[in-house]
């Protein structure tokens, strides 16, 4: 996991904070699912969840279930493994499952978002931007062109391309990502915020420019979009990097 600046950490505990939300992974038989949740509290060695939800979809953690918690600190983001052992009342009568504080977990630095390098086809076009009554308005210039993505975040993306840009200019770029339920197609404005070709050779010659780029005006259902399944392909990388 060096390439997503992971480390052994021995205080999970010191990191939590009641009523913090945290992503959720469990394991079935088709695979890894991902919930969101909130821890409530915790005490010296156990912490408490409310039922894991996606979408409307609510489930129920069984006694002696493994499930895997991540869990943003302001420091960074920290994932570990935990055992269901139990569940507790509120007050309205709703369950909120205990889990064990685990004694080691995962560091994950971050800047803003997680990364993940990876190779995916995509197209882009340049755009030009007008402000109409305060709102800005996003023309296309062109045909679409070949490129590729060598990176993601869910702040922006780094691409490869033949086309030369300059700081600040601004192309839009349409991809394809993977969900877990369906594929997605995504078409984001990226504003160009590095030129990175003098440290990249053309990936099999096709490509003569990279840039690194951040999204201009991205929804937040899509950014959130785009980080689950950033996490989802860490947390497969992570698994298979401890077999």
């Amino acid at each position: 996991m060096a390439e997503h600046n992971g480390e052994v950490v021995t205080d999970v505990r010191a990191k939590l904070n009641a009523h913090t939300p945290v992503e959720i992974v469990v394991m079935s038989e088709s695979g890894q699912h991902f919930y969101s949740s909130i821890l409530v509290d915790f005490d010296d060695d156990s912490f408490f969840l409310l039922p894991p939800r996606k979408d409307k979809t609510e489930i129920h953690l069984k006694d002696g279930e493994i499930i895997k918690v991540i869990y943003p600190a302001s420091d960074a983001l920290y994932q570990f493994d935990s055992k269901v052992i139990g569940f507790r009342l509120d007050q309205y009568g709703g369950r909120e499952f205990q889990c064990v504080i685990p004694r080691k977990g995962m560091r994950f630095q971050r800047r803003e978002f997680y990364r993940l390098p990876m190779t995916l086809n995509a197209t882009y076009h340049k755009v030009l931007v007008d402000k109409v009554a305060g709102v800005k308005k996003y023309s296309a210039m062109g045909e679409n062109k070949p490129c590729m993505i060598d990176n993601i975040s869910g702040g922006g993306v780094s691409v490869f391309m033949n086309t030369q840009f300059s700081l600040g200019d601004l192309f839009e770029i349409e991809f394809t990502l993977e969900l877990e339920t369906r594929p997605k197609t995504f078409k984001q404005v990226i504003k160009v915020a590095r030129d990175k070709s003098p440290k990249h050779k053309p990936v099999h010659g096709a490509y003569e420019f990279c840039y690194g780029g951040s999204y201009e005006a991205i929804e937040e259902t899509d950014r959130n979009e785009i980080v689950r399944f950033i996490l989802k392909k860490q947390i497969e990388l992570f698994g298979r990097g401890r077999k």
